[in-house]
């Protein structure tokens, strides 16, 4: 199980009214979603946690997708402690705390977050992207069909 998280950031958006003829700048919604588990919300606060205590500063999880791997794309974990840019989405549980780029999250929109502890490896994985058409068995790289970046 986990929590659907939303977001959302505000973005300026042009548009044109054909009453005054004119191009009008506006502030709009736009939302994102992004899932992640139990496992992943759980690892990433006793990370937080143990973080916290050695230096006394909030650390969230980053996601980033970029271009590289075999299939076209590669996402990567990185634990971050700079303030977040207003281009960024942030989804947060409590003590839960992850960012995505936004040109990161137009990929992995509606996808799932997970922490895999096994005997291979213990890191946190995309386990499920919606917008993939292809990946690879390393579960870090994907490819996409015709996505506007």
């Amino acid at each position: 199980t986990g929590i659907h998280f939303m977001s959302y950031r505000y973005i300026l958006q042009q548009r044109f009214s054909p009453t005054s003829h004119t191009t009008l700048s506006v502030r709009a919604r736009y939302y994102s979603s992004l899932i992640v588990t139990d496992n992943a919300k759980n690892r990433l606060r006793e990370i937080v946690k143990q973080n916290r205590s050695q230096n006394k500063k909030e650390h969230y999880l980053r996601v980033i997708v970029d271009p590289g791997g075999c299939s076209g794309f590669l996402s990567r974990f990185k634990l971050d402690d700079t303030q977040p840019s207003d281009d960024d989405c942030v989804f947060e549980d409590r003590e839960a705390k992850v960012v995505v780029d936004s040109v990161s999250m137009k990929l992995l929109e509606g996808s799932t977050i997970d922490y895999s502890d096994d005997i291979a490896r213990s890191a946190f994985v995309i386990a499920h992207i919606p917008k993939a058409t292809s990946s690879c068995g390393c579960k870090v790289s994907f490819g996409v069909d015709d996505i506007d970046l």
